[in-house]
């Protein structure tokens, strides 16, 4: 009994400080890909067979601008089983980053026709049409996202510049109000804030 209860507490206690796929998680749509980054790497050591810890990681190398190595874990993702929508939304991502639009726009349809509520497709989806000035499409596709992830910081972000292309200004305070509070130490943040300020 004695040498369980010892057994018991050094595994808690090598465990104690060890990284989850969560906090990985938390810390990119927090808008930190580089802690996310750090945390999800060590996931990935710890659990090399885990589909979810490489999707992740794939996605905060995204972020970084690491595009190569983002590739490099998505494929290892899909091997591991990652359904198949998911494996096309973390493509969108990555292409996202790259400025590669066309290949966004394909994986984007992919993953929602895998999925129709996969919320990572249809938010880079109202990105893309965002940045293409096709606000109300950017709309669209960033309000149905919301009913599958309502608490995404950045859903809320875009959303908040669709609004303003569309001429709400109403729908774009309560939006980017929404992501300083979701996510207040974002990068963003800051000059959202300032943003809203001359709103008032």
């Amino acid at each position: 009994m004695r040498q369980t209860a010892i057994i018991t507490a050094l595994v808690l206690a090598c465990t104690a400080g060890a990284a989850t796929i969560e906090e990985g998680r938390t810390a990119l749509r927090q808008g930190h890909p580089d802690q996310a980054e750090t945390m999800l790497r060590e996931v990935c050591m710890a659990e090399p067979e885990n589909a979810e810890a490489h999707e992740m990681l794939a996605k905060s190398l995204a972020s970084m601008q690491k595009h190569g190595e983002a590739t490099t874990a998505i494929d290892r993702a899909a091997e591991l089983g990652l359904a198949e929508d998911r494996v096309h939304a973390a493509r969108a991502l990555n292409a996202l980053e790259m400025r590669d639009l066309e290949s966004l726009a394909t994986h984007a349809a992919a993953a929602l026709e895998a999925n129709p509520e996969n919320a990572d497709a249809l938010r880079y989806r109202g990105m893309l049409a965002t940045q293409r000035k096709d606000f109300a499409a950017g709309v669209e596709n960033l309000e149905k996202s919301l009913e599958f992830d309502g608490e995404h910081p950045y859903t809320h972000y875009y959303l908040g510049l669709a609004y303003n292309g569309v001429k709400r200004p109403d729908k774009m305070i309560e939006h980017l109000r929404t992501f300083v509070t979701l996510a207040p130490a974002a990068p963003e943040s800051d000059k959202v804030r300032s943003l809203m300020r001359g709103f008032r």
